[in-house]
């Protein structure tokens, strides 16, 4: 008998009624709650949310019996995957406050510069591997000269990057990085693999904060951890001529100062870098980023599923594009991708799920939501309700939108996601304080973990149903409307 099971068992023995006064108590089958009970079939998550709300229990009883039946449903790898997802979505929507409003503050790190002037040295310990790796980070970037950084994917990955900006920051040191990633590759699209999304989670702060200098590329392996299993040092830190080997794993590592070993690293993680993906693609300017996205993926690839924070944007903008000159660059853009967004949500099979991120202070001033706003011009009050209009109109004629119930999600994490069939999921940036970007994965099992994510906001019912969620959309705009004018 699983958990899921015992804790069923002892709420029912708690509430002390017989499955059928609780069925009869509830309209719920008998059937279903007795197989459920013995853990032979499981019922559909309406059904077993009001099977919780009869046997009376408290918010954490409440929220793990959920969580033990949501694994029980689909599986602990699957359901690791959600929730990597849903950290993920998290995690981009603080690096607003995180790395923005309050600046990219370093990790304090003791440093000491003599040690690494010493020739090679074997290290041991995960204090004496950080002190070389931080001491010569600062000892490089610090001289003011142009710094070459290559690394690899580790555990303290995210704090060294923190500790690079700001220093190249203080010092105005131009640095190029090089980051490798691997993410692990699924021949089986039906297993989950939540490692990639935590591979993700961690990769994102600097691949939107770092700059144009940085550079992110990622390869795949069949299995990461067997993979490395055998490697004598697992992780590398190459800055110019000096390069740190480690095992994080066993706190072990080798400073190397030897010009033909390092040239022959770094002339390694050439060919390695020129044998990868770049996962990132573009900075700031969205024209050029809006041409490259139309031609490469959206115009060529079957949009199945989109996670937006903010209503689509080409339905929205389509509202009001008499206001624009047609001759905007990226009014043009919009104005092309909008039959095939329009061709593409038409299908039963897609999904969008959608927020009001940013539509409370277009109401009051026309401004789009996030980077939209940065790029085009305020919209007259007639255009606002002309731009809401159609998209409400829009909203009923495609019925397959589905609106986000969860105020913080739906309004402040500035990513919006598409997947593109088979195996495409593009990760957009859209954050007015972030360089617009995006970030394209091509892999099976990834691709599959998202659009099951999407599928279970449905299935959880952490979205509105088309027709309530059209209502909505409608009273809310009317509230905005209404509130501008006072």
């Amino acid at each position: 008998m699983s958990e899921l099971n015992k804790k069923i068992q002892k709420y029912i023995n708690r509430s002390q009624v017989t499955v059928y006064q609780l069925a009869k108590n509830t309209n719920l089958d008998r059937t279903m709650i007795q197989k459920m009970i013995k853990g032979t079939k499981y019922p559909g998550a309406k059904f077993f949310y009001k099977f919780c709300d009869s046997l009376m229990l408290n918010k954490d009883e409440r929220d793990e019996l959920i969580r033990l039946f949501r694994i029980e449903k689909i599986g602990s790898s699957k359901y690791q995957a959600r929730i990597a997802i849903r950290e993920l979505l998290t995690r981009f929507q603080n690096l607003r406050a995180n790395y923005f409003a309050n600046g990219i503050k370093p990790m304090q790190a003791a440093i000491d510069v003599s040690l690494i002037t010493e020739p090679a040295r074997e290290l041991e310990g995960s204090t004496a591997l950080m002190l070389y790796a931080y001491s010569l980070l600062h000892e490089k970037i610090s001289s003011r000269e142009h710094t070459e950084v290559w690394l690899d994917m580790f555990g303290q990955t995210e704090a060294l990057l923190r500790n690079i900006h700001s220093l190249q920051d203080d010092y105005g040191t131009q640095v190029e990085i090089h980051h490798s990633i691997l993410l692990s590759y699924q021949s089986n699209s039906e297993e989950s693999n939540a490692e990639n999304i935590e591979i993700l989670q961690s990769v994102f702060p600097p691949l939107f904060v770092m700059g144009e200098n940085y550079h992110a590329y990622y390869a795949y392996v069949n299995n990461i951890s067997e993979d490395r299993r055998f490697t004598p040092f697992r992780h590398y830190l190459l800055v110019d001529d000096r390069l740190l080997l480690f095992n994080d794993r066993a706190n072990r590592g080798l400073f190397v100062t030897d010009p033909a070993i390092v040239s022959a690293w770094q002339h390694e993680l050439r060919q390695m870098e020129e044998e990868s993906r770049p996962i990132f693609r573009y900075w700031n300017d969205v024209g050029e980023a809006l041409s490259y996205y139309r031609e490469h993926i959206s115009s060529v690839n079957r949009l199945v599923a989109s996670y937006e924070t903010t209503p689509c944007m080409n339905v929205l903008i389509s509202g009001a594009l008499g206001e624009v000159p047609t001759d905007h660059p990226v009014i043009r853009l919009y104005q092309s991708s909008f039959d095939n967004i329009a061709q593409d949500v038409s299908s039963s099979e897609y999904i969008q799920i959608y927020g009001l991120g940013g539509m409370k202070e277009f109401a009051k001033t026309g401004v789009l939501p996030e980077i939209y706003g940065k790029y085009l011009p305020a919209f007259s009050e007639k255009s606002r309700h002309e731009m809401v209009d159609t998209y409400t109109r829009w909203l009923c004629l495609t019925g397959n939108s589905w609106l986000l119930k969860d105020v913080d999600m739906q309004i402040a994490a500035g990513l919006n996601i598409e997947l593109y069939a088979p195996n495409k999921v593009v990760l957009c940036s859209i954050q007015k304080d972030m360089p617009f970007g995006f970030v394209l994965i091509e892999e099976n099992s990834t691709y599959d973990n998202f659009l099951d994510y999407f599928q279970s906001l449905i299935e959880y019912e952490e979205v509105y149903e088309p027709e309530a969620g059209t209502e909505v959309f409608r009273h809310t705009m009317e509230a905005y409307f209404q509130e501008g004018e006072n």
